[in-house]
């Protein structure tokens, strides 16, 4: 990905951003009878190389681990079970670590998705329209928290419609 960012300083002269993105993940399954079982782990990195006028350094290091797993009863009912890391680059000090932030860099967080599916229709999971409730809560890093002026865990629960196109 490249992005072309005009640097007010310098009259207009632009400076270019790069990013890579290198991810591998495994995932295993087992089947008994009508159920299904599945367990999995993702990891992703991102290198992005940001001009200096946004950060005193070149690159930000970016990360997400997913370590997850579920459950599917027949083609009707299913439920998932993940625990997600997220993680930014060490930053030197708190203003690079602000200058990232609004950059674009994502915050330093952990937490879990609890989610249960349910498909009435005869196509079940892959063609009906499904229905489910899923319940998310992450706790950001320390010094992530200290700049949105916060220390409580972001946790939401929501209601959810899926339909097939």
């Amino acid at each position: 990905m490249r992005e072309r960012i005009v640097d007010p300083f310098t009259g207009g002269a632009t400076a270019q951003t790069t990013s890579k993105v290198f991810s591998v993940g495994f995932r295993a399954g087992w089947t008994s009878g009508l159920d299904h079982f599945w367990a999995g782990l993702a990891d992703a990195r991102q290198s992005s190389a940001q001009p200096a006028i946004l950060v005193g350094r070149r690159h930000q290091l970016g990360s997400e681990m997913t370590l997850g797993g579920g459950w599917q009863h027949g083609d009707h009912l299913r439920f998932d079970l993940d625990w997600t890391k997220l993680a930014g680059s060490a930053s030197a000090n708190s203003a690079e670590r602000l200058a990232e932030i609004a950059s674009g860099a994502p915050l330093h967080e952990n937490g879990y998705r609890l989610a249960l599916e349910w498909a009435p229709g005869h196509a079940g999971l892959a063609g009906s329209p499904s229905f489910g409730i899923e319940a998310r809560s992450a706790r950001l890093a320390r010094d992530d928290a200290q700049f949105l002026g916060t220390n409580r865990p972001d946790t939401r629960i929501g209601l959810f419609l899926r339909t097939p196109l």
